[in-house]
């Protein structure tokens, strides 16, 4: 149940994002985008609780019940690169009137799909901070009360995105058994 409840909240945030962390580009920089999702991961993917991922060439259903279907669609609101054997797919979101990302690193294999995502709470962030300061350039968001409500990191290379991740930043993973590969084009 607890993996479902983390699912769940990846794809909210994914689609409907009003995440703590946040980048001011789609990620890695540099990295090749793809048009299609159908050379990536494209199948059917299912939850340990039987909540349903499809991935067609060009977009992401996530069904959690028949009344509670999210969706996104490459080019609209997500875009996708290449990282390595892997890849990061990116949802723009906004904060205070910018345009801001939301990445999530796609770790597919022929019978599994790991999903990596940032969840860190307002409390977390200056844990944060001292995690990626010697790594990027970031800008941390306040409140009126002075408390740090967002920080959108900076990466300027494929490199210091990659330190990100090799330090921990994406600190919660799911895992999506595939069912099958989806035909949808």
């Amino acid at each position: 149940m607890k993996q479902i409840v983390y699912l769940s909240f990846a794809f909210l945030a994914f689609l409907f994002a009003c995440n703590n962390v946040t980048f001011d580009k789609p990620q890695p920089i540099g990295g090749e985008e793809l048009k299609s999702l159908s050379e990536a991961f494209p199948g059917i993917y299912v939850s340990a609780d039987n909540d349903t991922l499809k991935i067609s060439s060009n977009s992401i259903n996530f069904t959690i019940s028949k009344d509670d279907n999210i969706s996104g669609t490459l080019g609209d609101n997500m875009q996708v690169k290449r990282f390595g054997n892997n890849f990061v797919v990116n949802s723009v979101d906004s904060v205070w009137n910018r345009a801001v990302w939301v990445p999530f690193l796609f770790e597919p294999n022929d019978s599994m799909l790991n999903i990596s995502y940032i969840d860190y709470s307002k409390e977390q962030l200056v844990k944060l901070e001292q995690l990626v300061k010697d790594i990027c350039k970031y800008e941390i968001l306040k409140n009126d009360r002075g408390e740090n409500t967002k920080i959108i990191l900076k990466p300027k290379s494929t490199s210091e995105f990659e330190k990100l991740v090799k330090a921990g930043v994406f600190n919660k993973t799911i895992k999506l058994r595939n069912q099958k590969r989806s035909n949808q084009r």
